[in-house]
């Protein structure tokens, strides 16, 4: 079932804080234009619902909301199709479909998404692209949430981005969060055991220290806030 513009409760106005107070880099938003909005959804990481919160904010926070065309799906057929877990595929030195190797161009891990168009950005596992990233991010970006930290994103959306994102967290818990549709909740998720867990950290090391990059500065915004009484 739909949600209408008519249908959802008024949100709070932007409110004056202190926010002026923190600094750049955990700061952009006075260096940004204000007029404009440019998100930037990953795949697997809440970017459909990401999606869905902004066609509800758009009404209430009056801009308009234009998501990017999507991409024609290609389809490619598979005669003899082998339903396997993780850990036989990263078992088996022949199965290329769980081998990452650094040094190759594997087109999609996330430091590639921050780091932008040098010839280092889609090798995998590159620490000069890793480098880019981080500064990317710090240069670049207002907010970079993290999904396992959602609650304490959409709070620093609501406060580093207001023209945009006040009354995100009432919406999304109030229209979003109960609806496994529109947040595209993945239904599949096998136990995965620790030797894998374990083994793939080691050969994702270089996107795994981007993301706890990611997650201290998200950590620190949000830290930002009660500083200066917000």
């Amino acid at each position: 079932m739909g949600v209408c513009a008519r249908d959802l409760v008024p949100l709070p106005a932007p409110r004056p804080h202190a926010l002026s107070q923190v600094p750049p880099p955990l700061n952009l938003t006075s260096l940004a234009r204000p007029d404009l909005l440019l998100v930037t959804p990953i795949l697997r990481s809440a970017s459909t619902t990401l999606m869905h919160l902004l066609r509800l904010l758009a009404p209430h926070r009056g801009f308009s909301f234009t998501p990017r065309q999507r991409r024609r799906a290609e389809f490619v057929h598979i005669p003899d199709p082998k339903i396997q877990d993780l850990e036989t595929c990263l078992a088996n030195p022949r199965d290329i479909e769980c081998k990452y190797v650094a040094g190759s161009k594997t087109l999609g891990h996330t430091t590639e998404f921050f780091c932008g168009h040098h010839d280092y950005c889609p090798v995998f596992g590159d620490r000069e692209g890793l480098a880019a990233a981080k500064e990317g991010v710090e240069r670049g970006w207002a907010v970079v949430g993290v999904l396992e930290e959602w609650s304490k994103t959409l709070e620093v959306l609501e406060n580093y981005v207001p023209r945009f994102f006040i009354g995100a967290k009432q919406l999304y818990y109030g229209h979003i969060h109960r609806n496994k549709t529109l947040r595209n909740e993945n239904f599949y998720r096998p136990n995965v055991e620790e030797a894998a867990k374990e083994a793939l950290k080691k050969v994702f090391e270089v996107e795994y220290e981007f993301y706890q990059f990611v997650k201290q500065r998200l950590d620190k915004q949000y830290h930002a806030l009660a500083s200066v009484g917000v």
